[in-house]
């Protein structure tokens, strides 16, 4: 926390930014002009709020040393941009990109206003400041998600088993994704406390949602928490809370998460990014189901489902002392693993049209996106998606955002799609689906990947017409294509069987 005293101490450094609040203004706007990926991901009228209102009103505050006001200035950008999909990833680099100015002002000024002890309360106010954010943008979403996850279940197509798809939040009608679907069933039945485990932007806290949403009565809270962004000298308070007068600036006293998840779930994302001790701590609430606030006598009991998350391998990250070999062990009982979204690319098409649905209905343009070109399609369908579902999601609420069109196309995509140039980093042992493909100014594909070509043909049932068109090619770029490849050619009429036997395809 911060107290009086270490506002009092900062109260030099925050003069100096008061009376240069034009020019950190300033900057702070060329900094976000340089950034062009995160000014993308947030619209400009929450850039414009943030870079005007923000920085005046928080800094106002601060000099009051009126921190509760300071906070709820904070928590309301986290709302804010919650209710506008903004990334939490570019939200927080875009505000922690303003104290990294403010610093930087302070040092070329005055830099005896910033010695060590000084350095280090500033830090602590920066990090206060990322939780705030952090957890009123997770709250905010744990209160409003449900109702636009049902009106989507409702507006989707059927499929067996599950209408649309769609399983509390979660979209896909793959094999994979229906034994998920099961496994989920069975752990919210058993009540027992559950490890997630899956890549980055494979929805982990949407699947911990949609075991909330089976296990618990609506309304419950859900708490999610990034364990990441609560430094080592805050886990305590933050988890289980503290009595009042327990340290320097406690003036009242304040529930923890695991209160505020009581009757509920609490979600700890990213696991093994606690402190050792912080694990150490969970482990034992985990345990005797009690929690003793900070600087109380007595525990409190814990009515919370537990539900954590990683995306490393739990064996290594044991292994490799990331997480508590006990912990591991009482989280290894229940274990979900979520399917990257390369290893089912039959979802890709209805998850375009969930997040068309979804952006649709959130980014202003005067023109309505109603689906996707069969070339886009089959362009999207082809891409390895090393980001996973989220990147994806990314990807279609910025082809609304810059298309013109009722669908989106091949060019409303970012380039490292449309182009086929998939990046470095897929993972080992998942080699890109996708090389190059550029096209000339009427559309005509220069060069095709081997995997398009054999999931436009097997799309189409083998009809060179129409994979053509699925391709967004014509039918003599592709048979030049397949010649060149080495097709042995086969008769192309309905009456026979239509398999290409394509060298290196």
């Amino acid at each position: 926390m911060i107290s009086d005293r270490d506002l009092d101490d900062l109260r030099p450094v925050l003069e100096i930014v008061v009376s240069r609040a034009d020019e950190l203004t300033h900057r702070w706007i060329e900094w976000v002009a340089q950034h062009p990926d995160i000014l993308r991901t947030i619209p400009k009228t929450e850039a414009d709020d943030v870079l005007t209102r923000t920085p005046a009103a928080a800094l106002r505050y601060l000099l009051q040393k009126n921190i509760a006001g300071y906070q709820a200035e904070v928590e309301s950008v986290g709302r804010i941009s919650a209710r506008r999909a903004v990334p939490l990833g570019s939200l927080l680099a875009f505000t922690d990109s303003f104290w990294g100015i403010v610093r930087q002002m302070v040092l070329e000024e005055r830099p005896e206003k910033m010695p060590t002890a000084i350095a280090a309360v500033f830090d602590r106010l920066v990090r206060f400041a990322g939780i705030c954010l952090e957890l009123s943008y997770h709250k905010w979403w744990s209160v409003r998600v449900k109702p636009r996850i049902h009106l989507l279940d409702d507006d989707a197509p059927a499929t067996p088993g599950r209408p649309g798809g769609n399983f509390h939040g979660l979209v896909g009608k793959s094999a994979v994704m229906f034994e998920l679907y099961d496994r989920i069933e069975s752990v919210a039945a058993s009540g027992a406390i559950v490890l997630i485990v899956g890549e980055t932007g494979t929805g982990k806290e949407w699947v911990a949602h949609a075991i909330h949403e089976v296990s618990r009565p609506a309304g419950s809270p859900f708490i999610a928490v990034n364990c990441a962004a609560i430094p080592k000298d805050l886990i305590e308070s933050e988890l289980f809370g503290y009595v009042k007068g327990a340290f320097s600036g406690a003036n009242a006293a304040k529930h923890g998460l695991f209160q505020e998840a009581s009757g509920g779930t609490l979600f700890l994302d990213e696991i093994t990014e606690m402190s050792v001790d912080g694990q150490s701590k969970l482990l034992r609430v985990l345990q005797e189901k009690a929690a003793r606030p900070v600087g109380g006598n007595r525990e409190m009991p814990v009515d919370a489902s537990v539900i954590a998350s990683t995306n490393l391998d739990p064996e290594a990250a044991a292994a490799a002392g990331a997480l508590r070999k006990d912990l591991y062990y009482r989280l290894q009982a229940c274990r979900l693993e979520i399917p990257p979204l390369r290893t089912r690319p039959e979802d890709i098409p209805i998850l375009v049209d969930h997040f068309i649905a979804l952006f649709g209905q959130q980014v202003r343009r005067s023109m309505r996106v109603e689906g996707v070109s069969p070339r886009a399609l089959a362009v999207l369908t082809a891409y390895p998606w090393p980001g996973n579902v989220r990147e994806l999601a990314n990807v279609i609420e910025g082809a609304i955002v810059f298309g013109k069109h009722r669908q989106i196309r091949v060019r409303d995509l970012p380039r490292e799609i449309s182009s086929g140039q998939a990046p470095s980093a897929t993972r080992p042992g998942h080699p890109e689906k996708l090389g190059s493909a550029t096209g000339s100014s009427n559309g005509i594909l220069a060069e095709l990947r081997e995997d398009a070509v054999r999931e436009a043909v097997e799309a189409a049932n083998g009809n060179k017409v129409q994979a053509a068109k699925i391709l967004g090619v014509s039918r003599t770029t592709l048979y030049a294509y397949l010649k060149r490849a080495g097709e042995k050619k086969v008769a192309d009429t309905p009456t026979q069987v239509r398999k290409f036997v394509v060298s290196g395809i």
